[in-house]
């Protein structure tokens, strides 16, 4: 139930924090509470005004050339579809898929770069919790980190390689600078965005006799930032028991009363809200791109037979909520490299390396 005096208490934690995420780019973890406050006090509305005025002042960067994509025969028409079918219901399935070549590469390279395991499971937390610094703990997930993933010798339900690594494998960058996930974005968004995570990992049916809150395997909506979206491909085929991603149409806008909440749902309190017909399990083959405004309801659903690698770029139109590490961007594709020419801002969470050499080839290029 909205409670006036509570939400005006947020609003004026948040604007302060808000302030100081200007001034410092940090912001303080009260004011990231309170924007979730604001979030479900006001069935969304706040960040939708918010978003509505902030996209006055931060303009759209430019797009990115449509013949750069490595989508065969991508056209304005398939951002249109896409753009269309997210503001009015929220999600959209890619009609055309990346290709082969770009999911083997990847496929390759998340079967020899050392993962970081994950697991739920509070006996394995306990007896895991003093064998030293490759582990370490958050609630009742561990974590071991330097393991190649195995399909014979699965040992976790997750397993995560580093967003370094991820950030720096030249194929994923490609993808980064492809006006199949730029062009959709700022033009949803109507403002300028920058990529604000970015994920790489496996899901197993390793430990999973039932759906796992801290692996995202409840129904939830995210609500790191202000205003985002969320992009993952498919790099496996994804069947009904390899841990379909789940969406809920139509629920990124408004919500019923009985779910305006933060944390997870069971399955039985969004099936008595919403229509089976709203409920989605995107089962698809490999080079599968979903989008979502995942401040809807979703949900990986537990995986019961199969193994699925997923890749995730987040994109959101400024970095005020949640904090993260910063991480080290060196740009070795050329189209990156191209597109941080054309627009810089996309990455400016990034802290990139190799920033003189690119801003020295653009300079050289343009004269």
């Amino acid at each position: 139930m909205f409670n006036l005096k509570e939400s005006i208490t947020a609003w004026k934690v948040f604007e302060d924090g808000y302030k100081t995420f200007k001034k410092s780019g940090q912001t303080p973890h009260e004011a990231y509470v309170a924007m979730r406050k604001l979030f479900v006090e006001t069935n969304g509305w706040f960040n939708d005004i918010f978003q509505f005025f902030y996209g006055f002042n931060k303009k759209c960067g430019p797009n990115m050339p449509l013949g750069t994509s490595i989508i065969s025969n991508f056209s304005q028409a398939d951002i249109n579809e896409a753009v269309h079918n997210l503001r009015t219901e929220g999600y959209y399935v890619f009609k055309k898929r990346i290709p082969d070549q770009f999911l083997d590469k990847i496929l390759d390279f998340a079967l020899k770069t050392p993962c970081v395991l994950q697991y739920d499971d509070s006996q394995r937390q306990e007896q895991n919790k003093n064998l030293g610094m490759g582990y370490f703990q958050l609630g009742h997930v561990v974590y071991d980190s330097n393991e190649l993933f195995n399909p014979l010798d699965v040992k976790a339900t997750n397993y995560r390689i580093p967003p370094q690594d991820v950030l720096n494998f030249e194929p994923i960058q490609e993808l980064m600078a492809d006006p199949a996930i730029v062009n959709v974005a700022q033009e949803y968004m109507r403002s300028q965005v920058l990529f604000s995570l970015l994920g790489l990992w496996w899901t197993t049916p390793f430990g999973c006799d039932k759906p796992s809150s801290a692996l995202a395997q409840k129904y939830h909506f995210d609500m790191d930032r202000i205003k985002f979206i969320n992009f993952f491909l498919y790099v496996t085929d994804v069947g009904t028991g390899d841990g379909p991603h789940c969406y809920v149409k139509n629920s990124c806008k408004r919500k019923p009363k009985s779910l305006r909440r933060d944390g997870r749902f069971d399955d039985d309190e969004i099936e008595n809200n919403y229509d089976d017909d709203e409920i989605v399990r995107v089962i698809a083959p490999r080079g599968t791109l979903i989008v979502g405004d995942t401040r809807a309801f979703h949900k990986a659903e537990m995986p019961k037979n199969g193994n699925r690698l997923t890749l995730n770029f987040e994109l959101a139109t400024c970095m005020f909520g949640a904090s993260y590490p910063k991480i080290q961007l060196n740009a070795q594709s050329e189209k990156l490299q191209s597109a941080l020419s054309h627009n810089p801002h996309l990455w400016s969470n990034f802290d990139i390396e190799n920033k003189k050499v690119i801003e020295t080839k653009s300079t050289v290029h343009s004269a």
